[in-house]
């Protein structure tokens, strides 16, 4: 316990509280939090190494490129890559493999060829392939997974062929939480001459990596998933491959020499793909991150096991709690729906109380379409976060689901003046968790809309879960009707239209709802996305005034 708490401390952001309540940061897939010397190693750099790498004579230069190198070698031992040359720095896993698709696939797929997926790759798997398949002509075929959460062998073993140029796949989906069998892959792939890049987002910072020892073409991961910066990637790649790819970028480092008349000669590996100036303080501050992983490898797999665990049994007390997939994840992340709550509202509810999770499709639509559902709960956990926050976790969630059958009805949101009412309201809830709770009751009080209005003219673009919104211009004013699956989007509906309804085109053009929004103390509290989505209802209803104004 005493090792827990040492290494916890080494975060500063987790000593925070929110809403006036401590921090529960259960969003670590999005990104991991940064311990002290990662923060600090940023700040030296700035303040006593801040030059170039590489091109200056000058001391301060040599200083900053040391360093800068020192960090790549503490990867290329950290993954146990050959040599430094097969560590190429990007911005992040999508950078890198982007560069994989631009470079590699634009000179080595054609139309008859075949690129293989999974139905659980993050976007940033799967886009940057359909891209170049359009260039190209080749095929994306994705894989299907076993009702366990990972990738069906026996189907990709269907789909192999000597078309087939490339497998892509995570080491472990940022939804499902399981390791998928890529040695197995790897060496399915090997009988086709196919070769195979791994995103290891997610497995980087909870399973020591062996490049050599997978015998990958290409592994790929991110910096902030593993205590580190954000804003800087690795791209892992064999030499011979990635001295026989072309240059994806230009400029900078990644250039020998430039002439008119005699053309342009490319740097050597690793700078032939590092264009331009780098992230150099993120790769500098890298170096403690690995640090502290290697230092920590013991306490990083107990506190794997032992919260994998006790998060599972603890959430599967929970009845209403339904996991997306059978048996335990491989690292604590879990992904599941609530009986009846729709998941923004469990989302918002939890951050009322100072947890974060993460709700929505998770960057991972085609998952969410193989499994016909819309989105669903994430809570991801790392070493520094304890038992006894996931105790509150599940106290928090049951408190949810027994107060919900205790929730006031309030009065409707379209009797005259209740836009001067839901000011009172707010005004008088004077912390997040009161507001939220306001907004809910309104979300649950909100009259919904006949299902067969909502379509695509309908749909309110922009917001964080699907919401509808039409229109009847009587001669009193604009009348509106709206709709949502998630109650805290009806109760944003609700909050905007009772600023809205009944007034005239003129009028809500001319109505100063950003005034109205601050008297609510509703957008200092609201996520960016929820903040975003309630903007795009205005923007919704302003469109419906403008075209009105216009046809007249």
């Amino acid at each position: 316990m005493k090792r827990l708490e040492e290494f916890r401390c080494q975060f500063p952001l987790l000593e925070s509280q929110v809403y006036g309540k401590p921090l529960v940061y259960f969003d670590n897939a999005a990104t991991t939090q940064k311990p002290a010397k990662v923060i600090e190693a940023s700040s030296h750099f700035y303040e006593t190494q801040n030059a170039n790498v590489h091109r200056a004579s000058h001391v301060i230069s040599a200083k900053a490129t040391t360093a800068f190198e020192q960090s790549r070698t503490a990867v290329a031992q950290f993954i146990n890559a050959r040599s430094t040359k097969e560590v190429i720095w990007t911005s992040g896993t999508t950078n890198a493999i982007n560069l994989v698709a631009q470079s590699w696939g634009k000179a080595n797929l054609t139309k008859h060829d075949k690129v293989l997926v999974s139905v659980a790759e993050h976007h940033a798997n799967i886009v940057p392939w359909q891209m170049i398949a359009k260039e190209t002509g080749a095929e994306i075929v994705a894989i299907n997974l076993t009702s366990s959460g990972v990738i069906d062998l026996k189907h990709l073993k269907r789909e192999l062929s000597a078309n087939v140029k490339l497998i892509s796949v995570n080491h472990i989906s940022n939804v499902t939480g399981k390791l998928n069998p890529v040695e197995a892959i790897i060496n399915l792939a090997k009988e086709v001459g196919a070769k195979v890049l791994i995103d290891g987002a997610q497995a980087i910072a909870h399973h020591r990596i062996d490049v050599q020892k997978l015998d990958c073409d290409f592994y790929v991961f991110s910096g902030h998933k593993m205590f580190g910066p954000t804003g800087l990637g690795v791209l892992y790649g064999k030499q011979a491959i990635l001295e026989a790819m072309p240059v994806y970028q230009t400029g900078g480092e990644m250039i020998k020499s430039v002439s008119f008349v005699k053309g342009t000669c490319f740097n050597e590996l690793p700078f032939k793909f590092e264009p331009g100036t780098p992230n150099i303080a993120s790769v500098v501050a890298f170096n403690d991150a690995i640090a502290l992983i290697e230092a920590h490898r013991d306490l990083i797999a107990k506190q794997d096991d032992e919260l994998t665990r006790y998060t599972y049994q603890s959430l599967c007390q929970i009845k209403a709690v339904k996991p997306l997939f059978d048996g335990l994840p491989d690292i604590p992340l879990f992904s599941f729906s609530v009986d009846n709550q729709h998941n923004q509202d469990v989302a918002a509810y939890l951050d009322s109380k100072g947890i974060a999770i993460r709700a929505g499709h998770h960057c991972a639509m085609p998952l969410m379409e193989y499994l016909a559902i819309d989105g669903c709960l994430r809570v991801s956990l790392a070493p520094y976060n304890t038992k006894q926050e996931v105790d509150f976790l599940v106290s928090t969630l049951q408190g949810l689901l027994s107060n919900e059958q205790s929730i006031e009805v309030i009065e409707s949101a379209h009797q005259e003046g209740q836009a001067l009412k839901i000011i009172e309201r707010f005004n008088v809830a004077n912390s997040w968790d009161k507001k939220h709770r306001e907004i809910m009751m309104l979300g649950k009080e909100f009259a919904r809309m006949d299902k067969a209005l909502r379509s695509a003219e309908s749909l309110i673009s922009g917001c964080e879960s699907k919401a509808w919104l039409i229109a009847e211009s009587t001669a009193n004013g604009y009348e509106f009707s709206a709709d949502s699956d998630a109650k805290i989007v009806r109760g944003l509906l609700a909050v905007t239209l009772a600023a809205y309804q009944g007034k005239s085109a003129d009028e809500i053009l001319a109505f100063d709802i950003e005034s109205y929004f601050n008297k609510l103390g509703l957008q200092s509290h609201l996520s960016p996305s929820r903040g975003n989505g309630l903007l795009s209802i205005v923007e919704k209803i302003k469109s419906i005034a403008e075209s009105k104004l216009l046809t007249q």
